[in-house]
C-alpha cells in the first residue's frame, strides 16, 4: 500500500500531522507514505519509518506550469493507491486532481470552515469545541481505510538524539513570535518575564527560538549572558528540535514552535490571545497549560491571527501579565 499525502502551509499545521502519520504507519505495517510539504520541514519527519519526505520548492516550480511539472514528478515516483489531501488548498487541489485524472482516488480533509467562521463571529458566537486538527487529519486516513485510526498518546512523536546539551540545572525555551503579530504577547512582557525568571533562578539558561528574519526583535531580549539564541545552529531545524527536546519548559504564543515542542514531549506554556482551544489548534495533549483571559467575550476573533484587533485594545494579550506566566513557570520549576 503506497499513499501520496499532501500538507503545505505553516510549520505548526504541518507538525500536527505527526500523530496521524505515526499511527497509520504503526497500524499498517505494509504501508508506505510519500509525504509532500515545504522542503524546509524535512527534519520533522526524518525518524518516521516507511515515510519518504518530498520537499516542494515554489521557486523551482513556479506558477501553474511549475505545479504541473511537480505533479508529473510525483507521478513518476511510484504507483500510488490513493492521494490524501490534508490541506485542501488550491495547490493541493491541483495535485490531487492531476492524480485523479490518472484514475487514482483521493480523500480530502474537512476543515470545518463554516463552524470556525461562526465561532469567531463578532456576535452570536457558536459555542462549541471543534475536534483537534490532528483528528481531522486522522479522519482522512479513516475515509481511505474505512476503519478507525487509533491515535496514540505516546510522546515524543519527533525522536531526537536527546543528548545532554546543557550544563544548567534548568533550561527554558522562549519563542516570543508567531506567524501573525496579533497572536504575539508584547515583547516588553517577555523582557519583564525574563528579568523575573533570572531573579528567581540562579542555575538557569534561557534560549530564544525563532527564524533568522526575527533576529532584530529577538536581540532586544538578549539582556543577560544567560539568555542565548537558538538560531543559526549547525544543522538548522534539526538542531533546533534537539534543543527543544532538552528544555524543561517552552514559553510561547500560539505558534509553530508551540506545536513542535509539544510533539517532542516538552512542557509548553502557551499564551493564547485572539485564538482559543475551541478552534482545535491547542498544543497536543497539553490543553490545560494554556494561559488566557477567559472573561473576554470577543475571543476568539480569528482562526490564524491574520487580522487586527477590531476593538483596537489587544486586551486578550495585554491582560496576561508576566507575573501570571512566572507563576506557571514556578509550578513546573520549583526552587
Amino acid at each position: 500500500m503506497k499513499l501520496l499525502v499532501i500538507r503545505f502551509s505553516a510549520m505548526g499545521d504541518v507538525a500536527l500531522v505527526l500523530p496521524a502519520l505515526r499511527a497509520f504507519l504503526d497500524q499498517n505495517q505494509n504501508a508506505t507514505i510519500y509525504f509532500v510539504s515545504k522542503k524546509q520541514f524535512s527534519p520533522i519527519f526524518d525518524t518516521i519509518p516507511r515515510l519518504y519526505f518530498i520537499g516542494y520548492d515554489p521557486k523551482k516550480y513556479k506558477g501553474l506550469y511549475g505545479l504541473w511539472q511537480f505533479s508529473k514528478y510525483l507521478f513518476s515516483l511510484d504507483a500510488f493507491d490513493a492521494t490524501l489531501d490534508l490541506h485542501d488548498s488550491l495547490r493541493s487541489t491541483f495535485i490531487r486532481y492531476f492524480f485523479w485524472f490518472q484514475k487514482i482516488p483521493f480523500f480530502v480533509i474537512n476543515k470545518g470552515r463554516n463552524d470556525k467562521k461562526n465561532i469567531i463571529s463578532k456576535t452570536n458566537k457558536l459555542q462549541i469545541n471543534l475536534k483537534h486538527h490532528t483528528q481531522r487529519y486522522a479522519d482522512v486516513f479513516d475515509a481511505f481505510t474505512k476503519s478507525k485510526l487509533v491515535i496514540s498518546s505516546n510522546i515524543p512523536l519527533i525522536i531526537t538524539k536527546n543528548i545532554p546539551l546543557f550544563k544548567a540545572k534548568y533550561t527554558i525555551g522562549i519563542a516570543p513570535l508567531a506567524a501573525h503579530q496579533l497572536k504575539e504577547w508584547p515583547l516588553e512582557n517577555y523582557k519583564s518575564l525574563i528579568i523575573n525568571i533570572l531573579q528567581n533562578y540562579n542555575d538557569i539558561e534561557i534560549y530564544l527560538f525563532g527564524g533568522t528574519n526575527d533576529l532584530i526583535k529577538l536581540e532586544k531580549l538578549l539582556i543577560h549572558k544567560k539568555v542565548k539564541l537558538a538560531i543559526g545552529l549547525p544543522e538548522g531545524l534539526k538542531s533546533e528540535l534537539e534543543y527543544m527536546a532538552n528544555m524543561q519548559l517552552m514559553i510561547c504564543n500560539d505558534s509553530g514552535n508551540m506545536h513542535l515542542a509539544a510533539m517532542l514531549g516538552t512542557i509548553v506554556l502557551p499564551i493564547f490571545g485572539p485564538t482559543t482551544a475551541q478552534l482545535g489548534f491547542e498544543p497536543y495533549l497539553q490543553k490545560s497549560n494554556i494561559l488566557e483571559d477567559t472573561s473576554l467575550k470577543c475571543r476568539p476573533c480569528t482562526v490564524y491571527g491574520n487580522t487586527t484587533c477590531y476593538l483596537h485594545t489587544h486586551a486578550c494579550m495585554h491582560n496576561i501579565t508576566p507575573a501570571m506566566v512566572l507563576e506557571k513557570v514556578q509550578f513546573y520549576l520549583p526552587n
